[in-house]
């Protein structure tokens, strides 16, 4: 299904992780409830000792190659400091033109 596989390894030491998808059948949760989940997984802050150890891990290779060759194109797409900026100005833009906002958010 969507999503499986992801997010393996996080949440490790104090049990604080969410496990979406953990011991659920498909189907068996809604799609608000998957949401929520997810958020709940994306929205946890990070105690110090958790960010340093996930900052501080190895990378998969497969996964450094990856980063880099986005990185790559990336940089080959918008080739000057100024065409990034622009970039990152528009996609802010309309991230938050298209942001919904949930009851409850912060």
């Amino acid at each position: 299904g969507e999503g499986e596989g992801e997010g393996e390894g996080e949440g490790e030491g104090e049990g604080e992780g969410v496990g979406v998808g953990e011991g659920v059948g498909e189907g068996e949760v809604s799609r608000e409830k998957r949401l929520e989940l997810v958020r709940e997984v994306a929205e946890r802050e990070l105690s110090a000792e958790e960010l340093s150890a996930w900052v501080s891990a190895p990378w998969d290779p497969a996964d450094r190659e990856e980063a880099l060759a986005l990185i790559a194109w990336h940089r080959r797409r918008y080739p000057t400091p100024l065409a990034r900026l622009r970039h990152a100005r528009e996609a802010y833009e309309r991230w938050t033109k298209n942001r919904v906002v949930h009851v409850g958010s912060r």
